[in-house]
């Protein structure tokens, strides 16, 4: 039951990109820590404190503890993604242009040496905006100094744009 939960939760945090959603600095997920992982730890506290008498020896309590803890860092991630696509699709869209020198490029990899994502940095005046941008328009500007696109302000503050 443990790794269906885990393995669920998860899932759910790649909502947004499902939807061909693209954010910038990871806004959502900082979000997201910032503002409920208080509220959340207390509810996986409140969840362990009950669950603990149940048990009768130390080890299941500390694996009932290593479990809580998990589910806690799991819950939190999955929270981004539902928040990614309330912010792309609820409340008022306004468009944002980003300009400025591409100062970086990075090709982000998994265990095997496969590309898995690729991002951009771009400096616009005293900013800098990671960008995760699809293989094609990541070759089409490898090349390039210059970034200039418009994106979207969701109604959650997060700059967004569709894939």
């Amino acid at each position: 039951m443990g790794f269906f939960t885990y393995g669920a939760f998860e899932d759910v945090s790649y909502v947004g990109e499902l939807f061909g959603i693209s954010f910038v600095n990871s806004e959502p997920f900082i979000w997201v820590f910032k503002y409920l992982f208080a509220p959340c730890l207390l509810i996986i506290l409140f969840l362990y404190i009950k669950e603990l008498p149940k048990t009768k020896f130390k080890t299941f309590q500390r694996d009932i503890f290593t479990h809580f803890v998990f589910l806690l860092a799991i819950f939190v991630g999955s929270l981004s993604g539902f928040f990614q696509l309330a912010n792309a699709t609820l409340g008022e869209q306004t468009p944002v242009k980003i300009c400025g020198e591409a100062v970086k490029y990075h090709i982000n990899t998994n265990s095997k040496n496969v590309p898995t994502s690729y991002e951009v940095t771009v400096r616009d005046g005293n900013y800098q905006y990671i960008l995760k941008l699809s293989k094609n328009h990541f070759d089409s500007l490898s090349g390039n100094n210059k970034y200039c696109e418009e994106w979207t302000r969701g109604s959650l503050g997060f700059l967004y744009r569709w894939k």
